[in-house]
Parts: C-alpha cells; sequence; structure tokens
C-alpha cells in the first residue's frame, strides 16, 4: 500500500521551504528537504527520493517514522551522537600529560592504573586507554631499551 506523501505531510509546501531556507546547511533542512520533495508528488516513494537529496533509503525511513510518530518537532530535534560521556577531566587530562612528558608514565598500563588511583577514573581494557589518548591527541614517550626515557 502506497503512502499518500501529499496528505500525511501535514505542513504546506511554502511553509517547508521557508522552513528548509532557514535551516540551509544543516541536516535539518535535509530533513524538511525530504518532506517538501515528498509533499511535491514529484516522488512518490523514498526509495525514488534518497539517491536525489544523498542518504539511504533507510535513512530517510527513520525520519520519516520520526515524523509520523512525533510531527516536524520531533523531526527536527537535534539527538546526541551516539557514545557515552567522557569520562576523563580536563584536570586528570593535564595531570596524565604532565606525567607522561616527565617520563613518570610510559605505558598504557601506567596511565591506566595512575587515572584509577589518583581520579578513581577506571578504564577496564588498554584499548580504552589507547582511544582515549588518541582522542586527545597524547603520546606516550616510547622507552629506552635499558628502561630509561629517550633524552
Amino acid at each position: 500500500m502506497r503512502i499518500q506523501y501529499d496528505k500525511a505531510i501535514k505542513e504546506d509546501e511554502e511553509e517547508l521551504v521557508r522552513l528548509e531556507r532557514r535551516l540551509r546547511g544543516s541536516q535539518q533542512a535535509d530533513r524538511v528537504k525530504m518532506l517538501r520533495l515528498l509533499k511535491s508528488t514529484h516522488y512518490t516513494s523514498r526509495i525514488q527520493l534518497a539517491p536525489v537529496i544523498g542518504y539511504s533509503e533507510r535513512q530517510l525511513q527513520r525520519w520519516w517514522n520520526t515524523y509520523q510518530e512525533g510531527g516536524i518537532e520531533a523531526l527536527l530535534e537535534d539527538k546526541p551522537v551516539g557514545g557515552s560521556d567522557e569520562r576523563i577531566t580536563p584536570e586528570a587530562r593535564r595531570s596524565i600529560e604532565k606525567e607522561i612528558q616527565a617520563g613518570r608514565v610510559t605505558r598504557l598500563r601506567h596511565v591506566q592504573q595512575y587515572l584509577k588511583e589518583h581520579f578513581g577514573i577506571e578504564y577496564r581494557s588498554l584499548q580504552g586507554i589507547s582511544d582515549l589518548l588518541k582522542r586527545h591527541e597524547i603520546r606516550l614517550k616510547r622507552e629506552a631499551r635499558n628502561g630509561k626515557a629517550p633524552a
């Protein structure tokens, strides 16, 4: 059964054009553009429209479901993108950078231990520590083969 978008979309085309212009350059503008083009009846399906606006049919399906459930307000709502909040505090980051610069912390497990002991910040895996350092562009100094930090 085909959806009659011109009837299912509550806003009129002129309103959608104004809203799209106001949101120009944002992903919300693309969402409004989807509604506007479907409302215009130039495109009769999301599958047909997806390549035109540069998103997958699945993404348009998600936007359409959001619109159906909550209207234009829900469609325009900016939701945070995945992931959890950063655990390391700015103070802990500065401290670990100083320790690395001083050569007192030279390995991922040392960073892990330091954060736990001094700041109560616990990372379960060394990969989590590695990802943390990459995110903050912190590089460990390599130890020389004799166990001393390089000059």
